[in-house]
């Protein structure tokens, strides 16, 4: 978005805000041309044609455009003095204003993340929808570890849009009457959202369990010392600490409110959408920026899911090379990670390289923690170095690895090679090219 112009970026908001339906959700996906007659024929409705059809069974689609309106109206230089003209638009797909469509949406995320407000507990989280398997950008069956209540939707994207609630309202640029009650609701998803997936196991315990995982995909017991498979990235060593035990983010929660044990890349979205992070948990993101199989990251990119710290076993292959939401990389995970770090990092320093135009309410409190500062700059030369290990691949949409135990190195893969159905890995997708507007901070 930094670098398209505002006629770019107000299409493509605006193709958003024309697709909300009356309840104020938003499409995730849209059929059309000879596709949606198809699709309307199979249906039993001929008459319609070529109809578009709008797919809304994504609940994490609800929560990203009102971060991306405030984004732009409010932060980039693109969007000044364009509000008003752009929610004055009628809609040419539903009835209504822009404005009119917008505050359908802004109701919604007000409405549905008010229970959690009020009461937080897990059964008040935004689960995905009942009959359908799928409910985030993780849209297999199993890409959730058969969970129902995604990480990323409940510990980022809704405070996220509450918080841009909160901002659009003050600014004016929507109703003024929303802003104390999104204040309000966001605190109270920040306090306790994240809380809710925290699993903490004993260090010995992780060792067991990082070394049984290791053993069962045949990996070298090279890659558990130093950086592993980016041993040769220069990065000082972290500081010496000591802890009893390891907490980390779990991937989604089971309809019990049970964990789901596996490390995985959508804290990367905490750091691009999140301004209210604590120290805890950038730690925690450090970490799972550690070499896999310990962490996230290979030499040729980072995984997006890690079952090696799982008690339950058979996520080692349920979530494996050859899944397609497993222990593969796609690369706008890898950007939103970049991207994420770039803006934390440029909250403290300023005369850090990045795109993006990113302005904090004040400077976080851990700006002032040199050891925190250093390492979260630590994590990001380990991901860039795992980045341009397959700089080739960066804007394919997801691809697996080999690996060789000799040099102890993977090698970029395509994922169909593996997969047990052929899923595609170099589909072209706009959300791929993420990268074109990152800078490398480790680049000569």
């Amino acid at each position: 978005m930094p670098l398209l112009t505002s006629e770019a970026i107000e299409a493509s908001i605006g193709s958003v805000i024309q697709r909300t339906n009356t309840t104020g959700a938003l499409a995730h996906e849209e059929t059309i041309g000879e596709y949606a007659s198809f699709v309307n024929i199979n249906e039993g409705h001929p008459e319609l044609g070529a109809t578009p059809n709008f797919d809304y069974k994504m609940v994490d689609t609800d929560f990203l455009l009102l971060p991306v309106l405030s984004h732009y109206f409010l932060q980039l230089p693109q969007g000044q003095d364009r509000a008003s003209d752009f929610f004055a638009r009628n809609s040419t797909l539903h009835n209504g204003t822009f404005a009119e469509l917008v505050q359908l949406n802004i109701q919604r995320v007000l409405d549905l993340s008010e229970p959690f407000s009020k009461e937080p507990v897990y059964q008040n989280f935004i689960r995905i929808r009942p009959d359908v398997p799928v409910g985030n950008w993780r849209d297999s069956n199993d890409g959730l570890g058969w969970g129902v209540y995604p990480y990323d939707v409940q510990a980022s994207l809704v405070p996220s849009s509450l918080r841009a609630i909160e901002s659009l309202s003050k600014a004016g640029i929507v109703n003024k009457k929303y802003a104390k009650q999104a204040s309000a609701q966001a605190a109270a998803w920040e306090t306790h959202a994240a809380r809710l997936f925290e699993v903490t196991v004993p260090i010995q315990e992780i060792e067991s369990r990082v070394q049984a995982y290791t053993q069962h995909l045949n990996l070298s017991q090279s890659l558990l010392y130093g950086e592993g498979s980016l041993n040769d990235t220069a990065v000082e060593p972290l500081g010496p600490k000591t802890f009893d035990t390891k907490t980390f983010y779990a991937l989604a929660l089971r309809e019990d409110g049970s964990t789901i044990e596996i490390l995985h890349s959508d804290v990367g979205f905490n750091l691009l959408y999140n301004d209210n992070i604590s120290e805890d948990m950038l730690w925690r993101i450090i970490e799972a920026l550690a070499p896999y199989p310990r962490g996230l990251l290979t030499n040729v990119g980072m995984v997006v899911a890690n079952p090696a710290m799982d008690t339950n076993t058979t996520n080692y292959d349920t979530l494996n090379r050859g899944a397609y939401h497993g222990s593969v990389t796609w690369s706008w995970t890898q950007a939103l990670m970049a991207a994420g770090l770039a803006r934390q990092i440029g909250f403290c320093d300023p005369t850090a390289p990045q795109v993006d135009v990113n302005v904090a309410k004040s400077n976080p409190a851990w700006c002032k923690d040199d050891e925190l500062v250093s390492a979260l700059k630590r994590a990001q030369t380990l991901l860039w170095s795992a980045i341009n290990g397959a700089k080739e691949e960066r804007f394919v949409e997801v691809f697996s690895w080999d690996f060789d135990a000799n040099a102890g190195r993977f090698s970029p893969t395509d994922l169909a090679r593996f997969s047990p159905d052929g899923t595609e890995s170099d589909a072209i997708q706009l959300w791929s090219y993420g990268f074109l507007a990152l800078a490398d901070p480790t680049a000569a």
